[in-house]
């Protein structure tokens, strides 16, 4: 017996295509649209490790100026690092564990260390805040710091609570 179509089942298909999606041959819009979702979850799952990392790269690089430009950090800072000791204290402060923290973070791609960068960050920018009114430091370096801090450390956190 024969294979026969009935037109009456083909009658409003336009093209071939309309006739193979019936037979999963080309895809649906409902898999394009499904496409779609997978690239945002796509977009979504990198800018969640993005954004992170690029906060403890920042930390790093704020590291290693510390480390080698503690007199340039603290006159930018507005601290004086006296003698010898004043020094090795703005390069053990300001360098080396600056640089290590945003090192860990890039070594390790851990939640953990990531949500504690992020949470020192925010303890630097809560402590400015409550030194902008107890002390009276109200200037806009201070006012700077306390964005530069808050937003490091929003950028740390974000992977880690999955914010995006």
């Amino acid at each position: 017996m024969p294979l026969t179509v009935r037109p009456s089942l083909f009658s409003s298909f336009h093209s071939l295509k309309d006739v193979l999606r019936i037979f999963e041959v080309v895809p649906s819009d409902r898999t394009a649209v499904a496409r779609t979702d997978e690239q945002d979850r796509i977009t979504e799952t990198s800018l969640m490790i993005l954004i992170p990392n690029l906060g403890a790269t920042i930390t790093l690089i704020l590291g290693c100026l510390g480390l080698l430009f503690p007199d340039r950090v603290s006159e930018l800072l507005g601290i004086r690092g006296e003698g010898p000791l004043g020094k090795s204290e703005l390069r053990a402060t300001y360098g080396g564990f600056f640089l290590c923290l945003g090192a860990g973070c890039l070594a390790t791609q851990s939640d953990t260390v990531f949500m504690v960068a992020g949470s020192a960050w925010w303890g630097a920018a809560i402590a400015r805040s409550i030194s902008l009114f107890v002390d009276n430091s109200r200037s806009w370096k201070n006012l700077l710091g306390l964005v530069i801090e808050a937003t490091i450390g929003a950028m740390l956190l974000i992977g880690a609570f999955r914010i995006i």
